[in-house]
């Protein structure tokens, strides 16, 4: 969202709906809290089965203001808007919710095997994947993750 770098994460998560995710190493509620360089704050939260279903957005706090992601505005959640009250259909599954990343995932995947540059520089890669290691370690042993 920004030129920043996370300098910690505190995760954590469960299994708080359904126990076949349990079963297979997995869950179905998270969250995390990341710490910037800047000493912004990025509140991310995931659930397979929230009340909106296939839930995800994140928060990002700082000194001048705050930013949200909303990837689609529809499902079951309830939203005011001047003063009325709008309520979508609810996600039905993670191909529903997440329907325009999956497009746009195979879409650049066919433009590298084309020969494209990735619009991924590999940098960011190593960023995001350090910090879903720390998050996995936060997970595990319940304390906050520095990044080196």
């Amino acid at each position: 969202m920004f030129d920043d770098r996370i300098v910690s994460v505190s995760a954590h998560s469960s299994v708080a709906e359904n126990p076949m995710y349990g079963r297979h190493g997995d869950v179905d509620t998270a969250s995390a809290v990341l710490k910037f360089a800047s000493g912004a704050v990025a509140t991310l939260l995931c659930g397979r089965r929230m009340g909106w279903r296939q839930e995800t957005r994140m928060e990002v706090h700082g000194t001048e203001g705050s930013e949200s992601t909303d990837v689609a505005a529809t499902g079951s959640r309830t939203h005011r808007l001047d003063g009325h009250e709008e309520q979508g259909e609810p996600f039905t599954s993670a191909m529903t919710r997440f329907k325009e990343s999956y497009l746009n995932e195979t879409d650049e995947f066919v433009r590298l095997v084309l020969g494209a540059e990735s619009t991924s520089p590999p940098r960011q890669c190593l960023a995001a994947l350090q910090v879903a290691l720390a998050a996995e370690e936060s997970v595990r042993t319940g304390r906050t993750v520095e990044i080196a």
